[in-house]
């Protein structure tokens, strides 16, 4: 780690307005051969994460497929089933509720 090579860096068209990162570990580094199976889906999970967290402005890919998280609600929704459900009623307002859900006691 105490090594790296120069970054590529290449223009894009005038028009687009964007920055790819590529990820290769160095694997012989490590006494690899190849990243095992709980590395990759642990990196994948962290890639979904941040396309959670970015929001609709910025577009992520892994391996070359366009995830289908663009915003965080849809990120939610990948975890939770009530998120994709459609409420017929609105939640009750927390002035709504009796005071005994409200006590403390």
């Amino acid at each position: 780690m105490s090594s790296k090579s120069e970054p590529i860096i290449t223009a894009c068209k005038a028009n687009e307005n964007w920055t790819k990162v590529t990820f290769r570990p160095d694997l012989a580094k490590f006494h690899m051969e190849k990243l095992e199976d709980d590395v990759v889906a642990l990196m994948s999970k962290r890639v979904l994460d941040i396309a959670g967290c970015l929001g609709k402005s910025v577009k992520v890919e892994l391996n070359g497929q366009r995830l289908p998280v663009k915003s965080f609600q849809d990120y939610v929704g990948l975890y939770l089933d009530t998120v994709n459900k459609k409420r017929e009623e609105p939640l009750p307002r927390c002035e709504d509720l009796p005071r005994q859900f409200l006590s403390l006691n």
